[in-house]
């Protein structure tokens, strides 16, 4: 059968690529269970740069694609950034993970 969907058997967040990044980067990820996704961008001093609001996703393989832009569509200047993996599982109990990204215009 050459539809058959590998299902991961763990959640993980790949380091972003290209990094560091000028114009876009993309982030994949991995859901082992469904769950509801949230993807946050962080400045060094911790605060919400950008958040994309995934919500409900089965079980399997997903990247988001980040433009280098905040929540006003604005470019975020160059420097370091954390993105941040929150899946909270359907059937309870959540996986977060946390990365770093370099923005280089």
């Amino acid at each position: 059968n050459n539809n058959l969907k590998l299902t991961p058997v763990k959640f993980y967040m790949h380091q972003n690529y290209p990094n560091p990044f000028k114009n876009t980067t993309t982030i994949e990820y991995a859901l082992a269970k469904p769950s509801k996704v949230t993807v946050s961008i962080y400045n060094i001093r911790g605060q919400l740069v950008k958040r994309f609001k995934v919500g409900d996703q089965d079980a399997g393989y997903y990247d988001i694609v980040w433009n280098g832009k905040n929540e006003q569509d604005r470019n975020v200047g160059n420097g370091v950034y954390f993105y941040k993996l929150k899946a909270d599982m359907n059937e309870g109990g959540s996986f977060e993970k946390i990365k770093k990204v370099l923005m280089i215009r």
